[in-house]
């Protein structure tokens, strides 16, 4: 009895604090904390009160259960605390380049006035004490540095295929290909895609490829000011641009979430509902399908005409 006593007691006194290391994090990292790291901590929460129910029930079966799921819970939490500190730039320098594509393609803000938009609308996102106190500025790669080394990734990756599909691999009993070479920042930006909660629910190749694009059109030596989505209106690349407007418009919310976003975020869904319903008749997409059903509208075509009438001249 003694034993059983001991064993329940141990038990919730690991629920209890673990409890208090969920909570704790969710309260001094506030809205900053990232999408993953906040299920997570909110998956722990869950599991740590269900366990202190089942060791006040005197329940060994179902509190050993979730003994190890609870362990499980707090490893990971902790292995995305110790991924938000390391790549702590890179996340908020994401954040910053997701937010500022909203107000550039579908306000017609300037890059000037980015700053001066988000404090109009009260959606400045302010890092939490906790992080500046904690994270040591180890300043490493820019994402625009990233998409550099992507690309080369993606290059490099090109040519292996290509030389694997027109190369007899084998001569003289040798292989003559080398090895499929790695990609480790593309593995890198997709962990960090992971934290912010970019690829959550979603085809997670499609939504890596948005967000990638999104990051290339915003970084570089492009100008941010040149829209993007009317280059491809302009040249008809509809399905394009219709892939686009749907990834905006799915991750709209996860991107701005917090109340103090609500008012950017209720403008920005007009407007995005209101160009989608300009441009197309039609943009649906089924990947449990394999379905795409995009039609412009009228009105659409007629600008793309016009544009190609111009320069045509």
């Amino acid at each position: 009895m003694a034993v059983n006593e001991r064993y329940f007691g141990y038990a919730t006194d690991y629920f209890l604090d673990n409890l208090e290391f969920a909570d704790k994090h969710l309260r001094i990292r506030g809205r900053w904390i990232t999408h993953h790291s906040e299920r997570l901590a909110s998956t722990l929460l869950a599991a740590s009160a269900e366990g202190i129910e089942w060791a006040r029930k005197k329940e060994r079966r179902l509190t050993s259960e979730c003994l190890k799921r609870t362990a499980t819970h707090e490893k990971k939490l902790e292995e995305a605390f110790r991924d938000e500190t390391r790549y702590f730039d890179l996340i908020v320098e994401l954040k910053q380049i997701v937010r500022e594509h909203y107000l550039l393609k579908y306000l017609g803000c300037r890059r000037k006035d980015l700053t001066a938009t988000f404090q109009r609308y009260g959606a400045v996102e302010k890092v939490s004490e906790f992080f500046r106190c904690e994270h040591l500025r180890r300043k490493g790669m820019t994402w625009g540095e990233m998409i550099q080394a992507i690309d080369e990734e993606e290059r490099q990756l090109w040519a292996w295929q290509t030389s694997r599909s027109f190369q007899d691999i084998s001569r003289c009993g040798e292989s003559i290909l080398g090895p499929k070479p790695t990609a480790p920042v593309t593995e890198i930006a997709k962990g960090i895609a992971v934290l912010c909660g970019e690829l959550d629910g979603f085809d997670g190749t499609t939504a890596f490829e948005s967000m990638v694009s999104i990051v290339r059109d915003n970084t570089g030596k492009s100008d941010r000011d040149c829209n993007e989505y009317t280059a491809l209106l302009w040249t008809a690349s509809w399905e394009e641009l219709a892939k686009r407007l749907r990834n905006d418009r799915s991750r709209l919310d996860r991107r701005f979430a917090g109340d103090h976003n609500k008012a950017l975020r209720d403008l920005l869904e007009t407007n995005m509902d209101e160009m989608n319903s300009r441009l197309f008749k039609k943009n649906f997409v089924s990947i449990r399908l394999g379905i795409s059903w995009v039609e412009p509208t009228r009105e659409a075509c007629e600008e793309a005409i016009f544009f190609r009438a111009s320069i045509e001249r």
